[in-house]
């Protein structure tokens, strides 16, 4: 009973110092847990979504694995395992945990970008931009767009590139990227 009181203590401390930033304070509270109990949920949980923050990808990959052991469908630890794949090269395993995480909302704007960066690291362009587009029809996504400019760019789809360019203009004349885009097309 008090080690159970313990654990909520602790897990409860450690969320509190992940929401002022203190990452490395939260990991010592989340690893007392998992002294108490190996197999705490919620901690190792945790620790996955720590490591995520700390850029400490292979860290972070190695706890989803133990977080999908208990739940195959935790929707925060797949997130952060294809994202953690996708930087660290394993681009098959980032785009089929991002497919899986369509599945429960095919229009999650944040799960489409990430898999359009890494559609476009085996240089799948064309399913990256149908990403991009999915993003675009939702809303204005700023970093789908400016993506999808890069994209069009490096597959020379210059008056694809052009029309969008016009697009932003005819919103705003004096949009920088867009009239940048336009001056760099014309050299």
């Amino acid at each position: 009973k008090s080690d159970g009181k313990c654990i909520v203590a602790l897990n409860s401390y450690g969320l509190f110092l992940m929401d002022v930033e203190k990452y490395h304070d939260a990991l010592t509270y989340f690893k007392k847990v998992l002294e108490i109990n190996p197999e705490n949920y919620n901690a190792i949980r945790n620790m996955a979504a720590v490591y995520f923050l700390l850029n400490e990808y292979e860290n972070s990959i190695k706890y989803c694995e133990k977080v999908f052991r208990i739940n195959s469908n935790d929707k925060s630890s797949l997130y952060y395992y294809s994202t953690s794949s996708r930087v660290m090269g394993s681009i098959t395993d980032a785009i089929d945990g991002f497919d899986k995480l369509l599945e429960f909302d095919k229009n999650d704007d944040q799960v489409l970008f990430q898999k359009s960066l890494a559609l476009c690291g085996i240089r799948e362009y064309d399913k990256a931009l149908s990403c991009l587009d999915q993003i675009l029809e939702l809303e204005k996504h700023p970093h789908a767009l400016a993506r999808k400019i890069s994209i069009l760019f490096e597959l020379k789809k210059y008056d694809d590139l052009l029309k969008i360019c016009n697009e932003l203009l005819e919103e705003d004349q004096n949009n920088k990227d867009a009239l940048n885009w336009k001056r760099l097309l014309h050299e």
